[in-house]
């Protein structure tokens, strides 16, 4: 068996002719030993460039564990994992960050990578590689969410010192994402968005369940799904004519107001429900499953266009922007109202509307659902006979 040093990084030709490459971890001081294929070092020129980078990156911890900026805790991977998705509590946002950080943890351990402080700049690129590989069957929307969302781990770690290795240049480069083809921002016309609520209205007529009350203010208010179905009474404030999101319901944990002067409707919506009465401090009272399967049947029993809670919050964005409703500020009074920034409100939430009269006062008005909206509130203006399902 021969071997080859060099500044501490070890090379070895094993009795089969298998090579491996050896150095001493500074945060465990215990041997660490890799086989160089998988690594691609086939040749002597390629392990001579990669033990001085690997030298280099040796030292470089060295000197952070002594300035004490490494952690000599070793952090299992998955655990490291858990405790950073323990800091949220969207479903959804969970759901996406588990798929990637799962895939990440996998590849990983396929290069020998256990504990976080193990994960070096080379692994991070190889996956961020296998990502973006013309044969990976997610689309390049998922492929981007994976690397965001592992990058986001990633940075957090280092934050707490778990990942004294790899510096925020080292995740930028390995983790870039792909450039997506930009498709038009899904919006409702006004005849579709007439054409939901009627079929809403007819659901609403027909069945025990209901829907309209939450889809118009949804629509009018452009709140998220959750912020709606869960809103509750001390967020709203008639006199004020204002809703107040605390940032512990808030996606991006920022506090919100969403004014409702310019959603007369919405005023009326809400008085109404205030009347129903209802013990628990809910405006309404609906799971998302519930909601999913009374949406999917206003498409299927009562002829509405295709429609989603996202459309109905991208849409009533897009009105105000387009239509002028709050004045020469409406673009970026539309985005503070999505709780975005105007940039990341125009990428992704703020569609085109073209056919919308520039003299309209409000949200209504410009969507030509007065009636519609009129129809809604008047459903919820009588308290019902038997137990509110949707309504608190």
């Amino acid at each position: 068996m021969a071997s080859t040093r060099h500044r501490g990084v070890k090379f070895l030709r094993l009795s089969g002719g298998r090579v491996v490459v050896r150095w001493r971890d500074p945060v465990s001081g215990k041997q660490v030993q890799r086989d160089c294929e998988p690594l691609g070092l086939t040749n002597d020129d390629l392990r001579r460039r990669w033990a001085i980078d690997k030298a280099a990156e040796l030292r470089k911890l060295r000197g952070q564990l002594e300035l004490g900026s490494g952690s000599a805790l070793r952090i299992d991977i998955e655990q490291s994992h858990r405790d950073y998705l323990a800091s949220f509590v969207n479903a959804n946002t969970l759901n996406s960050k588990r798929a990637a950080l799962a895939d990440l943890a996998a590849h990983l351990a396929g290069q020998g990578a256990r504990n976080v402080q193990d994960i070096a700049p080379a692994m991070l690129a190889a996956w961020g590689n296998h990502v973006r590989r013309p044969a990976n069957p997610h689309v390049i929307g998922t492929r981007c969410l994976y690397l965001a969302g592992a990058g986001a781990w990633l940075r957090w770690a280092r934050g707490l010192g778990q990942l004294p290795r790899c510096t925020p240049e080292n995740i930028k480069a390995a983790l870039r994402r792909q450039k997506a083809p930009s498709e038009p921002i899904e919006v409702l016309r006004p005849q579709q968005v007439r054409d939901v609520l009627r079929s809403c209205i007819a659901h609403d007529a027909a069945e025990h369940e209901k829907v309209a009350p939450l889809a118009l203010l949804l629509l009018l208010t452009g709140m998220r799904y959750s912020e709606g179905a869960e809103l509750v009474w001390n967020e709203v404030d008639l006199e004020a004519k204002v809703i107040r999101l605390p940032a512990g319901r808030v996606k991006t944990a920022t506090a919100r107001t969403v004014t409702l002067a310019e959603c007369p409707a919405v005023l009326e919506l809400l008085g109404a429900l205030r009347l129903r009465g209802g013990g628990d401090g809910r405006v309404f009272r609906i799971k998302r499953a519930v909601a999913e399967k009374l949406r999917l049947r206003t498409m299927g029993d009562y002829k509405a266009p295709q429609w989603d809670w996202r459309t109905l919050r991208r849409t009533c964005g897009s009105v105000i922007a387009c239509a002028g409703v709050l004045g020469p500020g409406s673009v970026f009074l539309a985005a503070k109202r999505a709780g975005h920034s105007v940039a990341v409100a125009e990428k992704h939430y703020l569609g085109a509307l073209t056919d919308l009269p520039r003299d309209a006062k409000n949200i209504e008005q410009a969507l030509g659902i007065e009636a519609e909206a009129k129809a809604i509130v008047k459903g919820m203006a009588t308290r019902p006979s038997g137990r509110a399902v949707i309504a608190s």
